[in-house]
């Protein structure tokens, strides 16, 4: 029974003399070269699983491997493709998995880091769904069904943000030891400050951290900087720092530091003028909520 034809083999089984001049059957073509006849290495392995041997193609067969298998060795160096090779499905330029960044595994992964660095550059307006799935290597359909819209990926891509805006608090606080009143206090500060840089560090991702998304799309941090926040004051609180009941702390402090942050990062404070005012605002922040000494 005839066996199917398929890919390059049908092509040159179907038109074997296409692209060469006069094109006729039996007409005479360049006898192949090897310019490395004693070099084993270049030769590949064909397996026959019935399809047409390379004896069929026109080129010289060998014998069959020892391992009894139809195979025939084909030196690589004698094959000659169509000039044309659009003809046979080919494109023009090849890539290889290494040229491409991503290959297998978690898409929506690799989509939201992709668009978190578009972030990074840009801000929430340099964030695009296409750009994503360029720059990993796959296509936009492909990229569609992870996010079906652009809102839903730049929730994902704020709540990398705020994550990261949490990790550089803990990172600010993390040499501090302790739980005395200092330790308490110190901690405190380094967290507020720590949020005010990045701001000023980060500006695109800053903006899309809290930037506002559908409530259905909103993603919750882990860790959070609210929850960095708050920790920082409950250490207060257990000291018996603060001057103000628990539940009243959050808001004025989260209000001062961010406020700053925004005030510096759009221009509207003098850059030159950035330790002086984050320091000021700390200590604003100090002086309204705690005590000077803990309570009794």
């Amino acid at each position: 029974m005839e066996q199917p034809k398929i890919g390059i083999l049908a092509e040159l089984l179907e038109h074997p003399w296409h692209g060469t001049e006069g094109g006729q059957p039996g007409a005479e073509t360049s006898e192949a070269v090897d310019p490395h006849p004693d070099d084993e290495h270049d030769d590949v392995v064909v397996e026959g699983c019935g399809l047409p041997t390379v004896g069929e193609l026109g080129h010289r067969s060998l014998p069959s491997c020892d391992c009894g298998s139809a195979v025939s060795c084909l030196d690589v160096n004698t094959v000659h493709f169509t000039p044309d090779v659009n003809d046979v499905n080919i494109p023009p330029t090849m890539t290889t998995p290494a040229d491409r960044p991503y290959h297998h595994g978690d898409l929506r992964r690799a989509l939201v880091t992709a668009a978190t660095g578009l972030a990074a550059a840009g801000g929430s307006e340099g964030v695009a769904l296409r750009e994503a799935a360029r720059r990993i290597g796959v296509s936009p359909s492909a990229a569609y069904r992870h996010f079906p819209s652009r809102d839903g990926l730049l929730a994902q891509v704020g709540s990398e943000a705020r994550e990261a805006l949490a990790q550089r608090m803990l990172a600010a606080t993390a040499e501090i030891r302790g739980s005395s009143g200092r330790s308490a206090r110190a901690r405190f500060r380094a967290t507020g400050r720590a949020y005010i840089e990045f701001a000023l560090d980060e500006p695109g991702l800053f903006e899309v951290a809290f930037r506002r998304c559908p409530p259905q799309l909103y993603v919750p941090d882990d860790p959070s900087p609210y929850a960095v926040l708050s920790d920082a004051l409950d250490a207060l609180d257990r000291a018996g720092l603060l001057a103000v009941p628990r539940a009243d702390a959050e808001v004025p402090a989260w209000a001062a530091v961010h406020g700053a942050a925004i005030l510096l990062g759009e221009g509207m404070l003098p850059r030159d003028a950035r330790e002086a005012i984050i320091d000021a605002t700390i200590d604003m922040v100090g002086d309204g909520l705690l005590r000077s000494r803990p309570r009794a």
